[in-house]
């Protein structure tokens, strides 16, 4: 239902998530990356109720929805998503600049993580991609993901291999899991 109770939660869970927003963008950009990391993760966790509470996993309603219930859904799906990618980036950089002992506005020398955070990353980001995927029928945030994993395959092609060669498969089979889920969704997938 998108009236009463169930609804006003929703929409206050969505109104903080935007609020939370508005703060990380000013405090990351004042690079103060620890409180902006605190920002983000409640953001990310804001969110993510409200995700849950759209009920994208009813398996016996999924082929029902009418298309605006999907574009409010997929809306929010993509929004986790990147807020997904962009927790951990945000805890990268300041890490990095932790350990680099760099002052705020001041450029760090050095990439903020290594290969192997990289990886551990995109992997995780993958599973985690995967499993919304295949448990509500969601090819919103594998899309969004998949965009993700390619930015990062764009960003490292020229510099380290490992990092670019994985996450050029990582966001291919990301990317094949989303379209087969707007597949399923529309009805193409099941007709066979």
């Amino acid at each position: 239902s998108y009236a009463g109770p169930a609804a006003y939660k929703r929409q206050s869970c969505l109104a903080a998530a935007f609020i939370a927003n508005g703060v990380w963008l000013w405090l990351f950009t004042m690079e103060a990356y620890w409180l902006s990391c605190i920002v983000i993760a409640f953001y990310m966790v804001a969110l993510a109720q409200v995700y849950m509470l759209l009920d994208f996993g009813s398996k016996a309603d999924v082929f029902r929805r009418e298309v605006s219930p999907f574009a409010l859904r997929a809306g929010i799906s993509v929004n986790l998503a990147w807020v997904s990618v962009a927790s951990c980036i945000n805890v990268i950089i300041a890490v990095g600049r932790f350990r680099a002992g760099v002052a705020p506005g001041e450029p760090l020398m050095e990439a903020a993580g290594s290969v192997t955070v990289a990886c551990l990353v995109m992997v995780v980001l993958t599973a985690a991609s995967l499993a919304v995927a295949n448990s509500n029928y969601d090819g919103a945030f594998a899309s969004a993901a998949s965009w993700a994993l390619f930015g990062v395959y764009r960003a490292q092609a020229g510099t380290v291999s490992l990092v670019a060669g994985l996450c050029s498969a990582l966001c291919a089979l990301v990317a094949a899991s989303a379209v087969h889920k707007y597949l399923w969704r529309s009805g193409l997938a099941r007709a066979r």
